[in-house]
């Protein structure tokens, strides 16, 4: 594992891309039987920089709008409305990577490639607008490689610790403090994600770590039957996707981590599945050499193919997914057949969507809501809330019409009541709850409109916390 992952994940890509091809012809021919199908998402091209052939997305912002990759040897960040820019690199570099942006338009990554060389790696901010900051190394190692960047613009990632050595540590890095060693220690240690809180996930040697703030370091050891686990990122409630493979290598699975229940195997076939992505519902994204190919996980539909999920006429075959945010977008990266290219993608759902803010309790955090699956009937969809307060009284009502009638302390209530149905749901210790409906036949076509309500006396109001509101069309 002592190899820089921007190397590792180019190889993965391109051995996905030629296996992608040899599928693709299959997916192309059953697009004619298919095209009175609906599918859930529709894709995005975020397009390539002038000159370059292709281009790979990885990191997106929690509100979807902003998107960061590289177009070969060249940083770029994509903006909703705006297209694709080139992000500079350090003075004396010619290569630079994107690898996450917060909605603040502030983006962390690296510049150079090389452990040691002409341009060893270097962690970069980019400010918003495009001035790169070279963040420095640990104990004046050679290299380091910024990863994850939170909403209040900490950066996660890893550096070499002594310049002698080729000991990877794990570094949390702000404005105030600069570049910080949080795992000290004679050991291997490399961070990939990062939340809100400041948790950073990562792998030294057999296990998974999730280190905390003011807590320390946690090994998370591995599921039965597997001989080693690495974690690739953490949402807000400390929930970790992470993959775990057998001690002969032979097989690895995606894999979650939650406080209260340990681990959970979500699937994946082969040797190779990678998830990079989880959200605040516990949705899993990656990729995998095998089928599914770019697998989403939803609690409730399972393991699912995105290239199943869009409509094959288009022409894409979807290689992986990075990110998942709370609204359902996917960045990643996919073949078209129509260019002969790779290309940065965004997956956007076609049929929900999300409007209104939350109100938040005293810590401040507000519920969520979203519902994943197609809304036709006879197919599953599943109600999902999150970051309620934990093991606390839920309701989700649902109604015919949108509304915004705020209440004290900050609470606007998004759907026009009486409403048309309600379900009550008890939150999980870490205030998630789910709801799996089968749509029944018979509904005619339309838009319902959700909104949740969570029983908490921190609120402003003291009674509750209300989510934002989810508009879902009826197929």
């Amino acid at each position: 594992m002592k190899t820089l992952h921007h190397d590792s994940e180019r190889v993965v890509e391109s051995s996905t891309l030629r296996s992608g091809l040899t599928v693709l012809p299959l997916v192309l021919l059953c697009a004619a039987t298919l095209q009175a199908q609906n599918f859930p998402y529709r894709v995005t091209d975020l397009g390539t920089l002038p000159g370059s052939s292709g281009s790979v997305a990885r990191g997106m912002s929690a509100d979807g709008t902003k998107i960061v990759g590289w177009c070969t040897d060249r940083a770029f960040l994509w903006r909703e409305g705006l297209g694709m820019v080139e992000l500079a690199a350090l003075p004396g570099y010619s290569r630079a990577y994107g690898y996450d942006v917060n909605d603040a338009g502030l983006v962390c990554g690296q510049a150079g490639l090389e452990v040691t060389g002409p341009e060893p790696a270097r962690a970069v901010l980019w400010s918003q607008a495009g001035v790169p900051t070279n963040l420095g190394t640990i104990g004046g190692g050679r290299f380091s490689m910024a990863r994850a960047i939170n909403r209040f613009g900490v950066v996660g990632g890893t550096s070499e610790s002594l310049p002698t050595t080729t000991l990877w540590h794990a570094f949390s890095w702000n404005a105030g403090s600069g570049m910080v060693d949080v795992t000290p220690g004679a050991s291997d240690h490399e961070a990939f994600g990062l939340n809100d809180f400041g948790q950073l996930v990562g792998y030294s040697g057999f296990s998974a770590w999730r280190h905390t703030p003011g807590a320390g370091i946690q090994y998370l050891g591995q599921p039965p039957g597997f001989a080693y686990s690495a974690a690739f990122a953490v949402n807000d409630a400390g929930q970790v996707c992470a993959s775990v493979t057998s001690a002969s290598g032979s097989t690895e699975r995606h894999a979650r981590y939650t406080n209260g229940i340990g681990w959970e195997i979500l699937g994946g076939l082969g040797q190779h599945n990678t998830p990079t992505g989880i959200n605040s519902f516990g949705q899993v994204v990656g990729a995998s050499t095998s089928a599914p190919r770019a697998p989403l996980f939803t609690d409730g539909l399972g393991l699912q193919d995105l290239n199943a999920l869009v409509d094959p006429a288009g022409g894409w075959f979807i290689l992986q997914g990075y990110r998942i945010n709370d609204r359902g977008q996917v960045s990643g990266h996919a073949f078209s057949n129509v260019l002969a290219q790779t290309r940065a993608i965004r997956l956007d759902p076609q049929y929900v969507q999300t409007y209104g803010a939350g109100c938040s309790n005293a810590a401040g955090r507000a519920p969520k809501l979203f519902v994943a699956g197609l809304p036709r009937a006879q197919q599953t969809i599943v109600i999902m809330l999150a970051e309620g307060a934990p093991l606390a009284p839920a309701a989700i009502v649902l109604s015919a019409s949108p509304t915004s009638i705020p209440l004290p302390g900050g609470c606007d209530v998004l759907v026009n009541l009486p409403e048309l149905a309600s379900v009550l749901q008890l939150t999980s210790p870490i205030g998630q709850a789910r709801v799996p409906i089968v749509v029944p036949p018979g509904l005619a076509p339309g838009t319902l409109y959700l909104q949740a309500a969570v029983l908490d006396v921190t609120s402003p109001n003291g009674l509750v916390t209300l989510s934002n509101g989810v508009a879902m069309q009826l197929l």
